[in-house]
């Protein structure tokens, strides 16, 4: 017994072989477990490509929808525009199937992407718009400039800017491209002197301290609020907005923007009622500048849009020049044709609150006035002089008239309509020289469409609602415009660059983007 027991130990061949054969179990074990493991890993990963492949199919499909909604504008039929987007949808590894509603304005769109066995779809929605467009339809529409600026101070513009910058038409007798000295040109401003448009590196809009310009009625109050249409709401980022759907363009020239200047402001959800923060967009060509500079620029398409009318126009209308009305007249300049249309005033005509004047005219052409400055009009009332609307207490005006003056307009009282404006009362004013709003009263309320061929001055916290029009501008002491949608279709007569230019244009409704699977 003793031997065989020593015999045993001294051979532990059978168990190594048991130690050997569970080491090589437990490690074939782990080997199939990586290779198991390895595999769904590469399975996933490959998944993973795949639905990264069709997602970015998805994205292409979007891509082609913008670029061929921006490519014809015009193009309203879903069938067609489907037939166009997808007429050719194959990808590197991938594929992509566009489909959208028919309904106008608002669109949904969905783009299906697939790669291999993976699927995505992603919707997003398209907002139409195809409106007559004119200088009207802001607050207001800068001409050439002057001096390197078109605007400038501490002003609140609430509503749309448009500044086109693009200098005084000349005639370019040698073809070269640019007025050389000699040529003649048009004195739009009446100033002596040629403007050549603003250079890539010239301000065309200067805005520093608190100016702003924003997209809502924020702010407004009596007697302008209680008088004016109200807005029509919107969806936007999940919640119903009031909006002016306000843009700023420039042609020509920078943006400077200073202090705590702003081109909208940042989303801001909730608020009664609940107000659209920032622009619908910003065109601007040349770009921004000043401390500020783009860092305070909020729209709902960045800031690095260029100008979009370059085709359409609208241009700076000019009184000097010749027109032909629509029964096929032509008239030696604009003012000769309003001259033809109107009661003519000789000398200066001055509306003073509380003071009343003897009817001008009547029919189709009048103007009255009593002692406690309730003003009635119709049509074009005519000024050989300069037009003055003065007073202690506000003057209202009843009706859809011009005013008109072959020198200078000066506003230096309260001066709203009686109703609504400018669905039910309307004023126009034109000055062949300068309209100037609170030389002496401060903190007026004003009303109305005003044109000045030269320039327009600003003063005294004035706040205006309707819209403004001039080859150059001064606005000083924070004075605020509020643009009324309403005004571009709703004009008196004979007001200059009401023509309608047609713009046709698809943008995507901010953050409708929606991963659908």
């Amino acid at each position: 017994m003793k031997n065989h027991f020593v015999a045993r130990l001294a051979n532990p061949d059978g168990s190594a072989l048991v130690v050997s054969l569970f080491v090589l179990l437990v490690l074939s074990l782990i080997a199939i477990t990586s290779v198991k493991t390895s595999n769904t890993e590469i399975s996933i990963a490959g998944n993973n490509v795949r639905r990264s492949q069709a997602v970015l199919a998805s994205e292409a499909g979007l891509a082609r929808t913008e670029s061929v909604l921006r490519s014809l504008p015009k193009q309203v039929n879903a069938d067609t525009l489907m037939s166009i987007i997808n007429a050719a949808t194959t990808l590197p590894n991938a594929s992509y199937q566009v489909s959208m509603e028919s309904g106008l304005p608002f669109r949904k769109v969905v783009a299906i992407g697939t790669a291999s066995e993976a699927n995505a779809a992603i919707q997003v929605t398209y907002q139409y718009s195809a409106n007559p467009y004119n200088i009207w339809n802001n607050a207001l529409f800068a001409g050439h400039g002057q001096d390197g600026k078109s605007i400038n101070g501490n002003t609140g513009v609430h509503g749309s800017v448009h500044i086109l910058g693009n200098g005084e038409p000349y005639q370019d007798q040698n073809g070269n491209g640019t007025r050389d000295t000699g040529e003649p040109y048009t004195d739009a401003n009446h100033d002596g002197s040629y403007d050549p448009p603003l250079a890539s590196n010239e301000v065309a809009l200067d805005m520093s301290g608190s100016a702003e310009i924003s997209n809502n009625y924020d702010g407004l109050a009596a007697p302008l609020l209680g008088r004016l249409p109200a807005l029509a709401p919107m969806p936007y980022g999940g919640e119903t907005v009031q909006s002016l759907m306000a843009e700023l363009r420039v042609q020509h020239g920078q943006v400077a923007l200073g202090g705590s200047a702003t081109v909208g402001q940042p989303n801001v959800t909730g608020g009664s009622p609940a107000i659209k923060e920032t622009m619908e967009a910003a065109w601007v060509t040349d770009g921004y500048t000043g401390s500020a500079a783009s860092g305070a620029v909020y729209t709902d398409v960045g800031y690095e849009e260029e100008y979009d009318l370059d085709d359409l126009g609208p241009l700076m209308p000019n009184l000097d020049l010749p027109y032909t009305d629509g029964g096929g007249v032509t008239h030696s300049t604009y003012m000769n044709y309003l001259k033809s249309k109107a009661v003519v005033v000789s000398g200066d005509l001055k509306i003073h609150c509380p003071s009343s004047l003897p009817p001008i005219g009547s029919g189709a052409n009048y103007l009255s006035t009593d002692a406690s400055g309730y003003l009635v009009g119709q049509g074009i009332i005519y000024v050989q002089g300069n037009i003055e609307i003065t007073g202690t207490c506000p003057v209202q005006y009843d009706g859809r008239f011009t005013l008109v003056s072959e020198g200078d307009v000066m506003v230096d009282a309260d001066f709203y309509s009686k109703g609504t404006f400018a669905t039910d009362d309307m004023v126009g004013v034109v000055s062949h020289g300068e309209i100037t709003f609170g030389d002496k009263k401060s903190q007026m309320s004003v009303s109305g469409a005003f044109f000045a061929q030269e320039k327009v001055t600003v003063f005294k916290q004035t706040a205006l609602a309707g819209t403004l029009v001039s080859n150059l501008f001064n606005m000083t002491q924070v004075p605020d415009l509020y643009q009324v949608p309403s005004l571009a279709s709703n004009l008196s007569p004979g007001m200059p660059g009401a023509e309608d230019v047609y713009r046709y244009s698809w943008r995507r409704v901010p953050k409708s983007w929606t991963e659908l699977y």
